[in-house]
């Protein structure tokens, strides 16, 4: 039996993981730590620091765990001499541009195949492979609230956070809203990282300068895709994708920024809040169709609520991610689209069709 130390963010896949490795036979100590990389290095040398090297020397893990990589904790492992795990599941990967990544005391688990094999180019070789998983779920008698579903983020935040307010250049707003209409045609290539000239990067630099560690190596064109042109590009993805399908019937949008079309005269959408959790699951099996738009950080990942979808039962319409078709049947377990006419389009198809849907909604 393994004996786990635990350090528990505020992930909101804690219980998952904790519940999956107790089920497993480990025995689990846990330490609540900060929610970020330095506030964890400013603990280190008080009471958090104290309490973890208390925990190793009374408690005699096997190994530190952790969602998310933290540089400063791969650091003190280094330094005890004991093994550190620790799974990415956030899908923000500026922590892996550390010089720490490659310590040997690293295990490194990613659930994009993709970002695996782009750190196993930089000779990070402590990466490995690990998809997102779902708990059990119990199934329940069908019983349809609802034609068209869609739960997730719209990033209303965007326009009033850091980058929103910034005062960009207006050859800077013009040539990322061009880049963002181009990027959403395109899937596996990021325009962003690839082709961005220098005077958008210093623009960036200047009015939102960069948070990184001393020791990080990660280009500014990595840094800013990751914090913020892929959340933008999702943004503008999620809403047009959404106006497509309306038109194929109701959505009801459980989010946190209201959407309003009318076909015919009648209201396409109904607004409802974000809901997560169980309360996300009882939408996903009141639901007709469940539509997933993913968010632009996975290059090649399935998301972790279309896969929550497919353990509820739910018929999944997503947009196309390659690792799909490694772990399940496309039109047989769930249906892929690769742009919003496709999208919206099945959508039409499969609502009338309860016989055909059902068999897909395993």
């Amino acid at each position: 039996m393994k004996k786990i130390l635990y350090l528990e963010n505020t992930s909101r896949y804690n219980g998952m993981v904790e519940k999956g490795f107790r089920e497993s036979g480990c025995e689990l100590l846990t330490l609540k730590i900060p929610a970020t990389d330095e506030e964890i290095l400013q603990g280190f040398t008080g009471e958090l620091g104290e309490k973890l090297q208390e925990s190793v020397e009374n408690g005699k893990p096997d190994f530190l765990f952790s969602l998310d990589y933290y540089p400063c904790i791969s650091e003190l492992c280094t330094h005890i001499g004991i093994k550190y795990v620790s799974w990415v599941l956030s899908g923000l990967y500026e922590n892996l541009y550390s010089a720490t990544a490659s310590n040997d005391c690293n295990h490194i688990f990613l659930y994009d195949l993709e970002m695996v094999t782009f750190f196993h180019e930089r000779g990070i070789n402590q990466v490995s492979y690990l998809p997102f998983g779902v708990e059990g779920k119990k199934r329940r008698s069908r019983s349809y609230k609802y034609d068209i579903s869609f739960v997730g983020s719209m990033y209303p935040e965007l326009s009033k956070g850091e980058f929103g307010t910034a005062d960009f250049k207006d050859s800077t707003r013009g040539y990322l809203e061009g880049l963002t209409a181009m990027q959403r045609q395109v899937y596996g290539y990021d325009f962003f990282g690839r082709v961005t000239p220098e005077y958008v990067i210093e623009d960036l630099i200047k009015c939102c300068p960069p948070k990184l560690q001393r020791d990080n190596t990660m280009n500014m064109r990595a840094y800013y895709a990751e914090r913020y042109f892929h959340e933008r590009v999702t943004a503008v993805e999620r809403e047009v994708n959404l106006y497509f399908v309306s038109m194929a019937g109701i959505i009801d949008l459980f989010s946190d920024k209201e959407l309003k079309r009318k076909v015919n005269g009648e209201e396409h959408f109904r607004n409802h809040k974000l809901v997560t959790g169980n309360e996300a699951d009882d939408v996903i099996r009141a639901s007709k169709i469940n539509v997933n738009i993913t968010h632009r950080k996975n290059r090649s990942g399935m998301p972790q609520h279309a896969l929550e979808i497919l353990g509820c039962g739910g018929f999944l319409l997503t947009d196309y991610r390659e690792e799909f078709a490694n772990w399940f049947v496309p039109e047989q377990d769930l249906i892929m689209c690769e742009n919003s006419f496709e999208m919206a389009s099945t959508a039409a198809y499969y609502l009338p069709h309860d016989e055909r849907r059902e068999k897909i909604a395993i």
